[in-house]
C-alpha cells in the first residue's frame, strides 16, 4: 500500500519493528478488563478524531470498516473445541466452562459487537469453512463476507522444493529417507 502511495497507520500493543513509510502507533492498554475489550478501547481512543478512509482490523479488535478473522468464529471454537474432549462428560465441561467463565463470555460479547454494531462492516474470511462458521453464527452479515485465502509463495511453498529441502535435510542429519520422521 505505501508503495501504491497511500498513508499507512498501523496501532499495535506489544513490540513491533518500524517498517518503511508506516506510521506506527503504540496503544496504552488499560489494566482490568479482557485483553480484546482493553485492545478495542484504546483503538476507539485512538482513531478518535483521526479520519482514515479505511479501518482494517485482525480478529478481536474494533472498530473497523473491514474485519479479517484469522482465527475463525470463537463461538465455532469453542463447540470445535468441547467436541475434541475424549468423553461425553468432557464435552458436557468444556461446553459449560465456555459458557460461564469470564474470559469466553468476554470474548462472545465482543465478537457479538464487531459483528452486530455496524451494519456497514465488511468481513474476510480466510477459508470457507471460516465464512461458513461466520454465516451459521452470524446470519446477519452473510452477505457481507468475502472469502480471500491467506497468500501463499508457491515459489517456496511448492512440492518439489519442499521435497527437495526435506531430501537436502536427511541427506545431512543422516536420516533413512523411506522412514518417517
Amino acid at each position: 500500500l505505501v508503495r501504491q502511495g497511500h498513508d499507512l497507520t498501523v496501532f499495535y500493543c506489544g513490540d513491533m519493528q518500524p517498517m518503511r513509510g508506516v506510521k506506527l502507533e503504540k496503544l496504552g492498554l488499560q489494566k482490568g478488563s479482557s485483553p480484546q475489550e482493553a485492545f478495542s478501547k484504546a483503538l476507539r481512543n485512538a482513531l478518535d478524531g483521526q479520519r482514515f478512509d479505511v479501518v482494517h482490523a485482525f480478529n478481536h479488535a474494533h472498530p473497523a470498516d473491514v474485519l479479517m478473522l484469522h482465527g475463525g468464529v470463537h463461538r465455532a471454537f469453542e463447540r470445535y473445541n468441547a467436541l475434541s474432549a475424549p468423553s461425553p462428560m468432557g464435552r458436557v465441561l468444556k461446553r459449560l466452562n465456555y459458557k460461564l467463565a469470564p474470559k469466553y463470555r468476554a470474548l462472545r460479547s465482543n465478537e457479538d459487537h464487531q459483528f452486530l454494531d455496524d451494519p456497514r462492516r465488511r468481513f474476510i474470511a480466510v477459508s470457507e469453512r471460516v465464512a461458513r462458521d461466520m454465516r451459521r453464527y452470524y446470519p446477519e452479515v452473510a452477505e457481507r463476507i468475502t472469502v480471500i485465502n491467506n497468500g501463499v509463495d508457491a515459489s517456496f511453498f511448492s512440492p518439489a522444493v519442499c521435497s527437495r529441502r526435506r531430501d537436502e535435510q536427511r541427506r545431512r542429519l543422516d536420516l533413512d529417507p523411506t522412514q518417517p520422521v
